[in-house]
């Protein structure tokens, strides 16, 4: 089903790159897949068409969450908080990829100590 969703999502694209909505969809599709490499793509192109997409930004924290870049995750989640300082969103996961960066960094260091 998402497959099929993709490959008419790709139509639009195709004739017009400016497509925001298309893109956001795609990539809600492919994130839905586990791609979650090339739905971060379709959210980041999404992004650079509306800066205020605050789906977009949730959509992108999510993947890179899943790809355990928590760093570039809180990152995001700061920028989102600048667009909406309310962001239920936001601010629940701002805990939660601060805790999972602290674990990460945690592993890192006993493993090179």
């Amino acid at each position: 089903m998402f497959e099929e969703s993709i490959k008419y999502l790709n139509m639009p694209l195709n004739l017009d790159e400016s497509q925001n909505r298309a893109h956001y969809y795609k990539a809600e599709c492919l994130r839905s897949l586990g791609d979650f490499h090339d739905a971060l793509q379709c959210y980041e192109d999404c992004l650079k068409i509306t800066k205020e997409n605050t789906d977009s930004f949730v959509g992108k924290i999510q993947c890179l969450e899943e790809l355990k870049e928590y760093e570039q995750a809180l990152e995001c989640t700061k920028d989102l908080l600048k667009l909406d300082e309310e962001n239920e969103f936001a601010l629940k996961n701002q805990n939660i990829l601060m805790q999972k960066l602290k674990q990460q960094n945690k592993k890192w260091w006993q493993i090179w100590n």
